[in-house]
C-alpha cells in the first residue's frame, strides 16, 4: 500500500469577511513540498487576502489551515513566521530610509543563530547582485525591480522553508518581471523552497508553475496542472466568467 503524502500546506474551507463583505468563501487548497503553485485572478479577487490569512495577517472566519501537518489557527503571525513561512507582501513594504543591508537583517531579527546571518547576507548578496553594489544605499533608491529583490531577500534570510510572493509583477517591466522570476525558480532549486506565488497574468504562470488556482470573486473556480492548462482557455473562462455570464444571458 502506498503511503499517502500530507500536504506541505493545506488550507480547507476557509471562509474571511471584512464586515458585510465576504472576501473569500470556501476555499481550499494544497501545496506540496517543493512546488510551485500560483493562484491567479482579477483585482479584489482576494488572491492577497488569502495569503494574509495564511500568514497570520488576518483572521478567518470559518475554516483551517495546516503547514507541515501544524494548525495555523489562532496564532499570531510572529509565531507562524517562526514556523517557517514567509511571506513577500504586495508592494514590496521595504523600509526606505533604511541601508538595503539593514533591511536584510530584518529578515534575520527572530534567529538565535547570529554566525551563520553573515553566511546568509553573503548568499543573499550572491544572488541578488545588483544588492551587493547599493548595500549602504537607502532602501528608498533603489529602482522597482530591486526593491523586489530586496523583498525577496529579505523572505530568505528568514530561512523559511516556504515562501508567499504576493503579485511579485507589481509594477515592474517585462525584462524585469522575467527576471524576478528566473530568481524565484532559481532559489527553489539551489534553496530547495516551495512557492505560493499570486498573480493577475496567466501568461508567466504557465511557464512556471506545476499547479495553478484560479481565484474569482472570492472562490477557486478552477484548479489543474500547468500541464493540464497549457491552452489558456480554461483559465480565461474560469479567469473572467464566460460560462457565468453565457448562462445568465442564456
Amino acid at each position: 500500500m502506498n503511503a499517502i503524502t500530507q500536504p506541505f500546506l493545506e488550507v480547507a474551507g476557509l471562509h474571511v469577511r471584512y464586515g458585510e463583505l465576504v472576501a473569500l468563501r470556501d476555499v481550499s487548497l494544497t501545496v506540496a513540498e517543493g512546488e510551485v503553485v500560483c493562484i491567479i485572478g482579477p483585482n479584489g479577487a482576494g488572491k492577497s487576502t488569502l495569503l494574509a490569512a495564511i500568514a497570520g495577517g488576518i483572521a478567518p472566519g470559518k475554516g483551517t489551515i495546516r503547514f507541515q501537518g501544524r494548525n495555523l489557527a489562532d496564532l499570531p503571525a510572529e509565531r507562524i513566521a517562526r514556523l517557517g513561512l514567509s511571506l513577500v507582501p504586495e508592494g514590496r513594504h521595504i523600509f526606505g530610509t533604511l541601508t538595503v543591508e539593514e533591511n536584510l537583517l530584518i529578515g534575520a531579527s527572530r534567529r538565535a543563530d547570529r554566525r551563520a546571518i553573515a553566511d546568509d547576507l553573503d548568499r543573499v548578496f550572491d544572488y541578488f547582485g545588483p544588492l551587493r553594489q547599493r548595500r549602504t544605499y537607502p532602501a528608498g533608491r533603489l529602482s522597482g525591480g530591486e526593491q523586489q529583490m530586496l523583498a525577496i531577500g529579505r523572505a530568505l534570510m528568514t530561512r523559511a522553508p516556504m515562501i508567499l510572493v504576493d503579485e511579485p509583477s507589481l509594477g515592474l517591466a517585462p525584462k524585469i518581471i522575467d527576471q524576478i522570476y528566473k530568481i524565484l525558480l532559481d532559489l527553489r532549486l539551489r534553496e530547495k523552497l516551495t512557492l505560493l506565488i499570486n498573480e493577475q497574468s496567466s501568461h508567466r504562470i504557465l511557464k512556471h508553475a506545476d499547479r495553478i488556482y484560479v481565484l474569482r470573486a472570492g472562490q477557486i473556480r478552477l484548479q489543474g496542472t500547468a500541464e493540464q492548462l497549457a491552452d489558456g482557455h480554461a483559465i480565461k473562462e474560469a479567469y473572467f466568467g464566460f460560462h457565468e455570464q453565457q448562462a445568465a444571458a442564456g
